[in-house]
């Protein structure tokens, strides 16, 4: 409409619209009542009922509204029929409201900023446009030439501010409650104004933040607190901009040294040196399984930073697979996923093919996956000396913990884990192999 947030023409549209609504609202739950009856203890509250709907009619007489006629039809019906409704409004939380009904702004709050970058849950953000500023323009007078300067203007300095096209009695239409680039800003009586003009006409209270500056103190919040409570208003919600190291709202994208904090981080790929001629060429054979594991590590870490697999005498399934697995394994180990956790996740995945291995770092390989995983960790987290005898093995833990339980050793020559057989005896169910008095 091309009014100001802070004026009188404004807080009469929104007195006149929240009075109407309300008012209508307390003549429906009268007609309600006739039909079902009032609200449970309405008899023991009609007085307290009464006086109160006769208060919003007399302000709504005081400010001289049209709707002056609608609450005295809800007041004669009320004391015929009663109300089926204790309250009836009050004005919701609206900024997340306002972003699913794809509105600049609802219930009174003022646009936050004629430019906005909105963050987004999964990272990023994105600008949000001002769709009002264009009407504003065209019912203030301005020609199509003048608009799209103006918008233009507005587009590349996130302010219409200093824009020569726009008028200096027109600037105050366009204050908000955070600048973007310029420094006009919605004062706090601005904000406290438009709470007044409507808490007289609803029945319960206002959710609405009152943005104050950055540079806010202690006693100016403290002095907004007891402005609001001297006023009549039932809710009050303070917020200081930049209060927080993060908010989904911003006027502006954040470029300080503090904006470290509170952007999304972005994953860096490093990618191997070309020509690097130190790679670990490791022979893998279980089963009837045979191949060569190639890892290329970083020169400066000697962690890996790309593996491939080659298979001899397998199909062209197994090997894509295999070759998709290693390409996976590559691109998290280079954008920093440690080693460990790949190692973890991939350890003793079972699938065909899988059998015995000569190799003493895996003894048995449950598939494919398991055997190379296992036989980088062995080369580069905790590469052993290898014993020349089975029996020149010393297990300093011979038990595992399984479900939380320690119990159950491990097979001496494969490896797997071993299975109860008798009271105090173990077996393995893998290659046989008797521990204990077996």
């Amino acid at each position: 409409q091309g009014l100001a947030y802070d004026s009188d023409a404004a807080r009469s549209i929104t007195s006149e619209i929240t009075s109407l609504m309300t008012a209508t609202a307390y003549l429906t739950s009268a007609k309600i009542a006739a039909v079902l009856g009032p609200f449970e203890a309405y008899e023991r509250n009609c007085p307290a009922m009464e006086r109160v709907i006769k208060q919003h009619r007399d302000e709504a007489y005081r400010h001289r509204l049209q709707s002056v006629d609608v609450w005295d039809r809800a007041i004669t019906a009320g004391e015929v029929c009663g109300y089926r409704n204790a309250q009836t409004t009050l004005i919701a939380p609206t900024g997340t409201i306002s972003f699913m009904m794809d509105c600049d702004t609802t219930g009174c709050e003022p646009e936050i900023s004629l430019y906005k970058v909105k963050k987004l849950v999964g990272g990023g953000s994105v600008v949000l446009e001002n769709r009002v500023v264009d009407q504003a323009l065209k019912v203030l007078g301005y020609s199509d030439a003048e608009r799209e300067g103006m918008l233009r203007y507005l587009g590349e300095n996130k302010t219409l501010e200093g824009c020569s096209w726009l008028r200096s009695q027109h600037w105050p239409v366009f204050d908000c409650a955070v600048p973007s680039a310029g420094k006009r800003i919605l004062s706090l009586p601005a904000h406290l104004d438009m709470m007044m003009a409507i808490q007289p006409f609803i029945s319960g209270a206002i959710s609405k933040t009152v943005n104050m500056a950055a540079s806010a103190t202690a006693e100016d919040i403290g002095k907004a607190f007891f402005n609001a409570w001297l006023n009549g208003i039932k809710n009050i919600i303070i917020y200081r901009n930049r209060s927080k190291l993060s908010q989904p709202i911003e006027s502006k994208k954040a470029t300080s040294a503090a904006a470290t904090f509170i952007t999304d981080p972005t994953p860096v790929r490093r990618k191997l040196r070309d020509h690097q001629n130190n790679c670990h060429r490791i022979k893998i054979e279980f089963g009837q399984m045979e191949g060569y594991l190639v890892a290329t590590p970083y020169e400066d870490t000697g962690m890996p930073g790309e593996i491939f697999v080659v298979l001899s005498k397998e199909g062209s399934t197994i090997s894509g697979l295999v070759d998709g697995w290693a390409t996976g394994v590559s691109l998290c180990l280079q954008y920093g996923v440690p080693l460990e956790k790949l190692v973890d996740k991939f350890s003793h995945a079972k699938f065909e093919p899988s059998g015995f291995s000569g190799d003493p770092d895996i003894r048995h390989a449950s598939s494919i996956y398991d055997a190379i995983i296992r036989k980088l960790a062995a080369v580069f987290i905790t590469p052993a000396a290898v014993p020349e005898k089975i029996e020149d093995i010393k297990f300093e833990k011979p038990f595992v913990v399984v479900d939380g339980v320690m119990e159950r050793p491990i097979c001496t020559v494969c490896g797997s884990i071993t299975q109860q057989n008798g009271a105090t005896c173990y077996v393995c169910p893998v290659c046989g192999n008797g521990t204990g008095c077996s």
